[in-house]
């Protein structure tokens, strides 16, 4: 059965952002587990992945900037490590690390919990690419 393009549920434009974003975080995912990072790593390592978060409400007013420690990410999602609660459900995360272009991409925050080494851990989904200068 052929597919027409009326009858997909969403717009070109958006199925081309939507593989745009998956190409890229499959590019970063394969940077970042690249042979030439030291494999007794942690994959939390911080010499091997800078990385913080902006998060940002509904109206799109942004909270502090905070450093966070991946835990992992794919191309599906991120789940990552920080010092203090997120109230907001989207945020701009920003990865950068040896063999890991710049990455940046608005991630909708779905889970939070809190650890006995007092610490968050929290995850989501990738939704969508920013551009450079975040």
């Amino acid at each position: 059965m052929k597919l027409h393009e009326h009858s997909h549920p969403w717009p070109l434009h958006q199925r081309q952002s939507e593989l745009e974003l998956r190409r890229q975080v499959s590019a970063a995912v394969a940077q970042y587990r690249s042979p030439n990072f030291d494999d007794d790593l942690p994959l939390t390592s911080c010499s091997r992945l800078r990385a913080h978060i902006v998060p940002f409400d509904g109206q799109g007013k942004t909270g502090p900037s905070c450093q966070i420690e991946v835990k992992d990410f794919d191309e599906r999602g991120i789940t990552f490590h920080h010092p203090q609660p997120l109230h907001d459900r989207r945020a701009l995360v920003v990865l950068e690390g040896l063999n890991l272009d710049r990455f940046a991409a608005e991630v909708d925050l779905s889970w939070c919990r809190f650890s006995s080494r007092g610490q968050y851990t929290s995850g989501g989904r990738f939704v969508q690419l920013v551009g450079e200068t975040a």
